[in-house]
This record gives structure tokens, C-alpha cells and sequence, in this order.
């Protein structure tokens, strides 16, 4: 149970008509949770592992960079024009 029964603030909870709506403008956006960027080898040690690892097993950096990289030439954003956004955002240049 996520909160004691006795002391339970109903103004911290959304009704359910919100909640349900806000997933379903998700997903009609394209936001579904299965939607997955696949990557088969870390950028900077090259080393190959399975698609759903979020850190690369040999050096240890985090993957999401590269699937945002991906995403983004998928949206029509040229090449270095996205790994610069990235390193604006604070990514380690790949």
C-alpha cells in the first residue's frame, strides 16, 4: 500500500477521467511504452550487447543519448545538427 489508510489527501489524486485521458493523448501521440529505439553495440567502445540495456556493459555510459540521436534523425534532423543539440544538452559527444 502506497499511503496509510487513516491518513489518506484526496487532493493529491487526479480523477480517473484525467488520468485516463492524459495516457490515451500519449498514446495516440506515439508515446507508447513498448516504443523502443533498438541499439546492438555501444558508440564509444563498440562493445555488442543485448537491445534492452540502458549502460553499456564494458565502459559503463549510459545509452540513452544515442537512442534521443536516433529519434532524432528519424524526425528529419541532419546529423550534426543533432549531435549538437546533444552536447548542448550536456551529452558526451559520440
Amino acid at each position: 500500500m502506497h499511503e496509510p489508510a487513516f491518513n489518506i489527501h484526496e487532493d493529491e489524486y487526479i480523477q480517473w477521467d484525467y488520468g485516463k485521458g492524459y495516457v490515451d493523448a500519449l498514446a495516440d501521440a506515439g508515446l507508447q511504452q513498448g516504443r523502443t529505439i533498438e541499439i546492438t553495440q555501444c558508440p564509444w567502445c563498440e562493445t555488442p550487447f543485448d537491445t534492452g540495456y540502458q549502460y553499456c556493459p564494458r565502459c559503463g555510459r549510459q545509452l540513452g543519448a544515442i537512442r534521443l540521436y536516433q529519434e532524432l534523425l528519424d524526425r528529419g534532423i541532419e546529423d550534426r545538427e543533432a549531435r549538437a543539440m546533444l552536447v548542448r544538452a550536456g551529452y558526451e559527444p559520440f
